[in-house]
């Protein structure tokens, strides 16, 4: 939302002196064949995971593992079954609202940027989750894509929470100190 504000503001011919993102997935997530490639990571991930966890145990250990990685399969399904839309009104709205943000994401073309975003990764890991899609900003930037790494074994989720948000907060500083002063005209006045 803030990329496409930004866009269609200096389309108006108004200055924007920052446009800042946080972690924020680029909408080249949606491309199908970027969402079969995020599938293919993460099962290929989950696999290797479980390779390695079977490899030093015995043939008994190995069953053990496989029937407890099911049981825990069909109690997730079995849980999110349970606690559907049906049984928490609250919990239905906001599948509603998820499922129209991606619907409304997945409609989305963006056009080219003319300014140059400032990017804000959580850490050097994100960018290993190459189905998140982070980086492709840059293609949508024409002033380009400066990025702005955070602490080690920070994560989206909590990159805006204690103590990482001084990080960040300080780093935005930075950022807003290089903007310079907006041109006021008098009728902005």
């Amino acid at each position: 939302v803030a990329f496409e504000v930004a866009r269609q503001l200096r389309a108006q011919g108004l200055e924007v002196g920052l446009l800042a993102l946080f972690e924020g997935p680029c909408p080249t997530i949606f491309l199908l064949r970027n969402r079969i490639r995020f599938i293919a990571q993460h099962l290929a991930r989950r696999a290797a995971h479980h390779a390695r966890a079977l490899s030093d145990l015995s043939t008994r250990e190995k069953l053990r593992y496989l029937l407890e990685r099911v049981r825990m399969l069909r109690e997730g399904m079995t849980h999110r079954n349970q606690n559907g839309s049906q049984n928490d009104p609250v919990t239905g709205f906001k599948e509603q609202v998820s499922q129209a943000t991606v619907a409304a994401a997945r409609r989305y073309v963006p056009n080219v940027y003319p300014g140059r975003i400032d990017f804000f990764l959580a850490s050097e890991e994100s960018p290993k989750f190459s189905y998140r899609r982070q980086l492709d900003w840059g293609a949508f930037a024409a002033g380009g894509l400066r990025v702005h790494v955070g602490p080690d074994g920070c994560t989206g989720d909590i990159m805006l929470l204690e103590p990482n948000v001084k990080v960040f907060a300080e780093r935005l500083r930075e950022c807003l100190d290089g903007v310079p002063a907006p041109h006021l005209s008098r009728t902005h006045a």
